[in-house]
């Protein structure tokens, strides 16, 4: 399985990044997630941070019997317990909810199939068919629903997410919503360009390691085009 990963800071967000992203893999399943913290909240950068470090911690920390669930269940334990120790953290910093808002795509999966969910905002591609997820600058962030947190009852939350995916894995891209906001660096004529599609399905350099690097660098030196929003994209493609 080839996998790509990057982040930018947007033009628009002159002091901090508020996206951030976990990648996480053993021998017989993947996980991975991006995380977009909300403008509009408090010190958003740090809570796609702390979200990010909390969900590889929690990989990390997996029994091997997970390896006899299902991806589902996998995918459904992991939240859960990342969502208790974001709970935690809250509780022991005690941060408000405005401090903990960030959307998060997260998905799991092995060599044949995988599992999705988004909680907020963002964009998926799976298998060539596109997902723009946007609730009109009102996600339902996950920081909303934090408060007298009982396991059994999330789970049911969990099945009115913005977004839930099951599927073969051939070429899935997850990403926030900062792929869809390149605009001119320049003001200068340039042809339109497909900028969505050239990240997220085009296969011009996929066997390289840096494919999103280089391919970002292109869309900067000659279409004149950077992302406004920060921009963090992973991309996994079958081999």
């Amino acid at each position: 399985m080839l996998g790509h990963l990057y982040l930018q800071r947007g033009f628009l967000h002159k002091n901090f990044c508020e996206d951030n992203f976990f990648h996480h893999s053993s021998e017989t399943f993947f996980a991975a997630a991006v995380f977009d913290g909300c403008s509009g909240g408090k010190e958003s950068h740090f809570a796609s941070t702390l979200f990010a470090k909390i969900f590889r911690n929690t990989c990390k920390n997996l029994p091997q019997i997970m390896n006899e669930k299902t991806l589902k269940e996998i995918l459904n334990e992991i939240l859960c317990k990342s969502i208790e120790k974001i709970v935690e953290t809250k509780e022991i910093l005690n941060l408000s909810e405005y401090e903990l808002l960030s959307t998060i795509i997260f998905l799991v999966g092995n060599n044949e199939n995988f599992e999705l969910i988004a909680i907020g905002d963002g964009f998926v591609s799976v298998n060539g068919k596109d997902f723009v997820i946007d609730q009109e600058n009102v996600p339902d962030y996950l920081s909303y629903h934090l408060k007298n947190f009982e396991v059994d009852n999330f789970k049911n939350w969990l099945n009115f997410a913005s977004l839930r995916i099951s599927d073969v894995i051939n070429d899935v891209t997850i990403a926030t919503d900062g792929i869809l906001s390149f605009q001119k660096e320049r003001n200068i004529e340039t042809q339109p360009f497909d900028f969505v599609h050239y990240l997220a399905k085009d296969e011009f350099l996929i066997q390289n390691p840096a494919m999103l690097s280089r391919k970002c660098n292109i869309l900067k030196n000659q279409h004149n085009l950077i992302p406004a929003d920060d921009l963090t994209v992973i991309r996994f493609k079958k081999s």
